[in-house]
């Protein structure tokens, strides 16, 4: 058992890497697992060297021992505060835990902005989703992640909020323009722009059968009502972890009218975009072939898989096929239009 002596010298080894201290260092933080681990209550094992041995992965105890002796100062990279994190919480310090929380590699600000080129938003205005580094961070290895990661790397002292655009709206989404609309963006020096995101993504890619139908999606309301959708469900997932899909099908039934209705009108006048586009079916035939597959199964979460997957949110498309909204289903009113 261990003395009440607080300056008694402890050798240590975690995870085979050796650190020296005082009991009392040990014990500063008497909420803290390290100090139940060397109250004397517990009988830690030793080595053949006699060393009290801790089975944790070492590389950062190091840092953990000059934050309980109020010498610590955090280190500036991602990869090192998140691995320092993951120790402070395994260690139950939560004053260490609260400090790099708050460290401006975790809680700088990040806009990601979305609006088709040539086309008004549903609220008509940029789509603007407010996050955190620490968010987009949730899957480190992601390409979001790793873009975020290099605007801070690249613009950390020249911006306070970095800037991802989505799509190829990027030129006609100035700051001088944006500048006029504080109430919903503040300009940022540092942006980069995910220019093939509209290409990319095609929506009904996936059917088996292709519907005459889908080329009503191909513009409008309700192809952007489709992609503002997949874009809250993995942007809640980055904020929160949890996969929860955001779609509303009356909504999309709407947008979906509007959009036939405003095509058929352009067909009939002849200003139609594209000839290509115009709508050859009556509304009702519209309505039969959406309904005769899953709106939700066959078009939505498809979508938004292929959205995480362009992003390389790999954890997230695992996610979301392992959840219910995923499975196979027998069809339900509710899920048609």
């Amino acid at each position: 058992m261990l003395t009440t002596n607080q300056q008694t010298l402890i050798e240590l080894s975690v995870g085979g890497k050796f650190h020296d201290t005082t009991l009392a260092t040990l014990l500063s933080d008497q909420d803290s697992m390290l100090a139940a681990m060397f109250s004397g209550r517990w009988d830690l094992p030793k080595t053949e060297a006699g060393r009290r041995f801790i089975d944790r992965d070492g590389t950062h105890f190091a840092e953990i021992l000059n934050h309980l002796r109020g010498t610590h100062v955090l280190p500036n990279e991602a990869d090192v505060l998140e691995k320092l994190l993951e120790e402070a919480k395994y260690y139950q310090l939560r004053p260490l835990v609260a400090r790099i929380e708050a460290h401006d590699l975790f809680v700088r600000p990040v806009h990601v902005i979305y609006q088709q080129r040539g086309e008004r938003s549903v609220r008509g205005l940029p789509l603007v989703n407010f996050f955190q580094l620490a968010h987009l961070r949730r899957e480190r290895d992601s390409f979001l992640a790793r873009t975020a990661q290099k605007l801070y790397d690249n613009g950390s002292h020249h911006s306070r909020v970095l800037t991802i655009i989505l799509g190829r709206a990027h030129d006609d989404l100035s700051a001088t323009a944006l500048a006029h609309k504080p109430s919903f963006y503040t300009p940022a020096t540092d942006r980069t722009a995910f220019a093939d995101f509209d290409a990319t993504i095609t929506i009904g890619a996936d059917l088996n059968v292709q519907i005459s139908a889908l080329s009503i999606l191909r513009r409008g309301r309700a192809r952007e009502l489709l992609l503002k959708s997949a874009l809250d469900t993995v942007f809640h997932y980055l904020r929160t972890g949890e996969v929860h899909l955001h779609f509303c099908l009356n909504e999309f039934r709407r947008h979906l009218e509007k959009d036939y209705t405003r095509l058929t009108e352009e067909a009939a006048s002849g200003t139609a975009i594209d000839t290509a586009r115009e709508p050859r079916l009556s509304w009702i035939d519209v309505i039969n072939q959406m309904n005769s597959h899953s709106i939700i199964d066959d078009l939505v979460m498809p979508l938004v898989c292929d959205v995480a997957g362009y992003f390389g949110l790999q954890q997230f498309v695992r996610l979301s096929k392992e959840s219910a909204l995923m499975k196979k289903k027998p069809f339900l009113r509710t899920n048609s239009i």
